[in-house]
């Protein structure tokens, strides 16, 4: 639980809020969102030190000492203040950059990504649907978004569908976010985005039917060669390690946004309110093929194809568990020999690289066997 010192500026804030603790007893806590030049971040201010909190608007500057960090779902560190750090509110000579989204490629993309910009090109159009959530009409549109790196499919909530895009047209889309959980990376704009069609652009992009035919298998490698991020890899080893944490995340079922910790997660930043989460299954945990180790991640329908069982499944167990050594040794997981496909990318809360994974396999010795002989046969060609 490492102590820091942050300044930064309120972004948003929320309304102090009440939760039921595991013993019974009521707690408060009220949620924001700070930002600086270098990105956004949660931070939760609890019980002592929500008088403090109340004091803050949009727009001010705080900063903090003695707040502690957490890891959030996504992986990324949350920011916490209790009643024994210091706040101070426009603390005078001390100036925060404003945050700008970060413009990245579609092949650079990953789940648990927030406020980013990305532009590419529309090369398929899936429609519009409206939808009732909790007694509320809401649209949504899909399409499929390209450029030279990659695909990815894309959602337009509620005012972003209300003008669909068309094959061929280019769109900017700011504060963007990929939720968690999903079965396939998606890119999502809610109401704190904002979209352009056809706006000018530095790069060119190929036409629509080029990028449509893009696609990028993932290649076999050792563990101990991948030493680069955003690879597309497939990797064959033992699992010798589950890193025990929570195995459930949150998330918004009205815009799919990933909620925050597991004592804040009924209030979705994106929506403004209270809702009822949808829980999906996270799994981390180390892969060794006797080359090298790598952390792998796992969420949503994948960890439950690797676990045998629905997520919601998974949280009954979770809750009926006496503590998570149990819950995981149930699971039977350390000591099977798995095939992941995914993405690398590069944890700079930890430093190290790790594999985001999209897809799971049980191998089958005849076809690995004859995978690897065509192998062979490449290298020596």
């Amino acid at each position: 639980m490492p102590w820091v010192e942050v300044a930064a500026r309120v972004r948003r804030k929320y309304p102090e809020r009440e939760f039921k603790r595991q013993d019974g007893s009521v707690g408060k806590v009220v949620g924001m969102m700070l930002e600086d030049e270098t990105g956004l971040m949660r931070v939760s201010f609890w019980n002592g030190a929500i008088e403090r909190a109340g004091s803050l608007k949009v727009g001010d500057v705080v900063l903090l000492r003695g707040a502690y960090t957490r890891e959030g779902p996504s992986g990324r560190p949350e920011l916490h203040v209790s009643r024994s750090a210091s706040v101070e509110v426009n603390p005078p000579g001390v100036e925060v950059g404003e945050f700008k989204p970060k413009r990245v490629k579609v092949g650079e993309l990953e789940p648990g990504m927030d406020g980013v910009e990305v532009v590419g090109r529309v090369v398929e159009v899936e429609g519009t649907r409206e939808f009732v959530r909790e007694g509320k009409k809401g649209k949504v549109a899909s399409l499929i978004l390209g450029d030279t790196t990659g695909k990815v499919r894309v959602l337009l909530w509620q005012e972003h569908a209300e003008r669909v895009p068309r094959v061929g047209e280019i769109l900017l889309l700011r504060n963007a976010y990929t939720p968690l959980g999903s079965p396939q990376l998606e890119l999502h704009l809610g109401r704190m985005g904002q979209l352009e069609i056809n706006p000018p652009i530095e790069e060119e992009l190929p036409p629509a039917e080029i990028l449509s035919r893009l696609s990028q298998a993932p290649e076999t490698r050792d563990i101990g060669e991948i030493q680069e991020p955003n690879l597309q890899v497939r990797v064959r080893g033992t699992i010798v390690q589950v890193i025990k944490r929570r195995p459930i995340f949150d998330l918004c079922p009205l815009c799919g946004r990933t909620l925050g910790t597991v004592d804040t997660s009924l209030f979705c930043e994106e929506c403004g309110k209270v809702v009822s989460p949808e829980h999906r299954a996270v799994l981390n945990l180390l892969l060794d093929d006797g080359t090298g180790v790598i952390r792998a991640v796992l969420f949503g329908k994948v960890a439950e194809e690797l676990v045998g069982m629905s997520s919601a499944r998974i949280f009954e167990e979770y809750r009926k568990s006496p503590n998570l050594i149990e819950f995981y040794r149930s699971l039977g997981l350390e000591g099977r020999e798995v095939i992941f496909s995914g993405t690398t990318r590069r944890d700079e809360y930890l430093d190290q690289l790790e594999l985001r994974v999209t897809s799971v396999e049980f191998p089958d010795a005849r076809e690995e066997a004859e995978r690897l002989l065509e192998r062979v046969k490449a290298l020596r060609s």
